[in-house]
């Protein structure tokens, strides 16, 4: 919406004479939408098939905005720019950790092990419904919680973390987690199902 409103020249943003100051923020915004299309798995979630090419497109953009970042980093040294223009150092930190944490998955679990992954479990819900279960147990306050209690909650938590494993969410158009199905021993009436089929006799 907001390159088209740059691109029509009958749209005024604000008191700025020229329209082109914001390309840059356009083409970030470009970028991190589809970083967070990546790790919510819209399209299609981490395997081996498009481990390599995920793998080459989020360092490109980690590496656009540290390119972004030494700008930036140069103009508050010059004198030009406030320590403002760029993010802070906790969000910067974590946007390179986030990223390159994603990295790390694909390489062990996809292109060294082979596995499918759906990238939208790579977050902290079962910590959030650790500490969410934690609280109700004592009425909200952090306070009165034994270590029995919390080893319970832990457990829980892992329950629900385990049944909202195939949630798709907003990545409903993702390919499925291939699953093998299980086999049913076959049943035999009146015989243990390891038996097999009971065999007719021989005819003299």
């Amino acid at each position: 919406m907001m390159r088209k409103a740059i691109d029509d020249t009958n749209i005024t943003l604000g008191s700025f004479p020229n329209k082109g100051v914001f390309t840059s923020l356009v083409v970030f915004i470009e970028k991190w939408n589809r970083i967070v299309d990546i790790m919510n798995g819209r399209d299609e979630y981490y395997s081996e098939v498009n481990g390599c090419s995920i793998q080459e497109e989020l360092p490109t953009t980690l590496s656009w905005l540290t390119v972004w970042k030494q700008d930036h980093d140069q103009r508050v040294e010059d004198g030009i720019n406030t320590i403002y223009n760029f993010f802070a150092p906790e969000t910067w930190n974590c946007m390179q950790m986030l990223i390159l944490s994603h990295v790390v998955v694909i390489e062990y679990w996809c292109i060294g092990k082979g596995m499918n992954v759906n990238p939208r479990v790579l977050n902290t819900d079962p910590v959030e419904h650790h500490f969410g279960n934690c609280r109700q147990m004592v009425g909200g306050s952090h306070a009165g919680l034994n270590v029995m209690g919390f080893d319970q909650e832990d457990t829980k938590s892992g329950l629900v973390k385990a049944a909202n494993y195939n949630n798709v969410g907003n990545n409903k158009n993702a390919n499925k987690v291939p699953t093998k199905k299980k086999q049913e021993p076959k049943k035999y009436k009146n015989r243990h199902a390891c038996e097999g089929p009971r065999k007719k006799p021989k005819k003299l």
